[in-house]
């Protein structure tokens, strides 16, 4: 039940930083057997690849010990094989990376920007992402709000001098109307950075997919258009960008059961209202636009689970799919352990199973 704050607030006492989600209430376990990208993964990897042992009940009320020397296949699978497929995961073992002291926290804004600019920015972060420093992971958000219309952000914690941050996000300050912040902080107050801005909460709906290769500029624009109209009733829409690369490549696709490490970035669509009412417009309008971000880009990411995926176990889990199945019925015969988008040895063909 640790969320994320909980766990780097125990950190930093010791000085530690750690490879884990930005959003504070997330639960750290959950987003461990996701795979986790956070704001150091392109520096440490994903959060599953600092896990060493997890303890898990099974379908049978066994407690089971999975490392590397015991239970092996299901280690493999708690590393990206998605939250609660497999039993009820009591306790994760970590190893923890060198104690650093400070970080930069980079913060880069763009307001009331233009198409030009929105184009601009989307090509830097293509070619960013595929030759940029590793001591970065940022994201982003190309948005629509109903507040501060069209904007961009760029935010994330640089492994170094604000000197070498600046140098390191160079060709984002290149484009026409950046405005940046660097802090030098602890890693600590990087985090609770990134927790002030989430507010307390949130009725949203968003689906996360992999780029692998260049968008052309007409795609480009294309993506974009998909935010330039808000749902009825929504307070924001964005094209979301979360880059890949660094350690998350080192590994091997089937190393783990997080398959999708030599994307590039991650990319995503949201929509946000306030008001009930209103949901079935913004589920529409997701519905709508979701196909084309799909026709773009390969497999989606468990942690962003949408429910309207087509053949969901392909898209969450690529080739590592048939390998999971078999753990799955090894561990959960009676498929004791199931939503609806859970791995199932007897999934149909259509969206979700029964």
């Amino acid at each position: 039940g640790v969320s994320n704050r909980e766990l780097y607030h125990f950190l930093k006492q010791y000085g530690y930083p750690f490879s884990s989600g930005t959003c504070p209430t997330v639960n750290a376990v959950g987003l461990t057997q996701g795979g986790g990208w956070g704001h150091s993964s392109r520096m440490y990897g994903l959060a599953c690849d600092s896990l060493v042992e997890a303890e898990l009940i099974d379908a049978s009320g066994r407690l089971i010990t999975a490392s590397e020397a015991s239970h092996p296949d299901l280690f493999w699978a708690l590393r990206g094989g998605g939250g609660g497929n497999f039993g009820v995961v009591t306790s994760l073992s970590y190893r923890l990376t060198p104690v650093v002291s400070h970080v930069t926290y980079v913060d880069i804004e763009y307001s009331r920007i233009d198409d030009l600019t929105a184009l601009r920015f989307f090509q830097t972060w293509q070619a960013w992402t595929t030759g940029g420093e590793i001591r970065f992971t940022p994201n982003s958000r190309i948005f629509n709000s109903a507040r501060d219309g069209m904007g961009i952000f760029l935010r994330g914690f640089f492994y170094g001098t604000p000197d070498e941050a600046e140098a390191a996000v160079q060709p984002f300050l290149d484009i026409q109307g950046a405005q940046v912040s660097f802090r030098y902080v602890t890693f600590w107050e990087a985090t609770e950075i990134d927790a002030s801005i989430y507010p307390a909460s949130e009725t949203f709906r968003f689906a996360g997919r992999f780029a692998y290769a260049d968008f052309s500029d007409s795609q480009i624009i294309s993506l974009l258009s998909l935010i330039k109209t808000r749902a009825r009733g929504a307070s924001y829409a964005s094209v979301a960008l979360y880059a890949m690369g660094g350690k998350v490549r080192a590994v091997n696709p089937c190393e783990t059961a997080f398959y999708y490490r030599n994307s590039d970035f991650i990319i995503g669509i949201e929509t946000v209202w306030e008001d009930c009412l209103f949901e079935p417009e913004n589920q529409a309008w997701m519905a709508a636009r979701f196909p084309y971000l799909r026709s773009l880009t390969t497999g989606s990411y468990i942690n962003f689970p949408y429910l309207c995926t087509d053949h969901y176990m392909d898209a969450y889990y690529g080739e590592n799919k048939e390998r999971l199945i078999e753990i799955k019925k090894r561990y959960d015969p009676c498929n004791l352990f199931r939503f609806p988008q859970s791995i199932r040895a007897d999934h149909p063909p259509g969206l979700l199973p029964e």
